[in-house]
């Protein structure tokens, strides 16, 4: 949870560039920023702690990581009046072509060998949750509710 949540300070769409700022942690390292089993020492690394970043990560992936991390929401990349736009212009992304992305006109530059997904359970190292199996195909039936989500 972002830092304000644990606050109670009331939230918005800051909370979600956090939420994005984890993920792409856990994408490029493959670990949890902030991992501890005692939730209160979770909630005080949460609100305190600064994220340890690699330094063989480029610096453009690094920079969005705290920027996203960036534990005041009024500070955090993505929010204000520009919002995603921010992000999306971030160097990082410098190469991709959000229409292309929007139109499904792109291909995922590396796919998983692994059908099942199951790297996590079969590396004791890997602190990543293991993903579920792929869920059964919706019924055509319901496939309208999710036209162009």
């Amino acid at each position: 949870m972002a830092p304000e949540i644990y606050l109670k300070l009331g939230y918005g769409m800051a909370a979600d560039w956090w939420a994005l700022g984890i993920t792409v942690y856990i994408m490029l390292l493959y670990e949890l920023p902030f991992n501890h089993k005692d939730p209160v020492e979770q909630m005080m690394s949460i609100l305190y702690d600064d994220i340890s970043l690699p330094e063989d990560l480029s610096e453009d992936a690094s920079t969005l990581i705290k920027e996203l991390l960036e534990k005041d929401p009024e500070f955090r990349l993505g929010s204000g009046d520009v919002g995603a736009e921010m992000v999306k212009e971030h160097p990082f992304f410098r190469d991709m072509d959000w229409d292309h992305l929007l139109q499904r006109r792109i291909t995922a530059p590396y796919l998983l060998e692994n059908e099942d997904h199951q790297e996590s359970q079969e590396n004791p190292g890997c602190q990543a949750p293991a993903l579920p199996p792929s869920a059964a195909r919706i019924p055509s039936e319901l496939q309208e509710a999710f036209r162009g989500f």
